[in-house]
């Protein structure tokens, strides 16, 4: 009976083990192409004058990428 327990709690131990290192659903190469585009950014407009700042990052479970945008016109107080 002790063989069966210790048996039992091996192989659920190795399932649990296995379910922890699961590859993320967007982790194929296909998913990745946007990658470059990730990162902090300031943002100029054709003329050279900055137009603002851009936070682009991974979010759930790396499958969405999300710009955060933050223009300097509103930060200077002018919409």
């Amino acid at each position: 009976m002790k063989q069966m327990i210790a048996l039992s709690i091996f192989l659920c131990a190795g399932f649990i083990t296995k379910a922890q290192k699961a590859v993320s659903p967007c982790s194929d190469p296909v998913y990745r192409q946007f990658d470059f585009w990730l990162g902090q950014w300031d943002v100029y407009s054709p003329k050279g004058k900055k137009a603002g700042d851009s936070k682009i990052s991974l979010i759930l479970d790396s499958c969405i990428i999300l710009e955060e945008w933050t223009s300097t016109a509103i930060t200077n107080g002018v919409q």
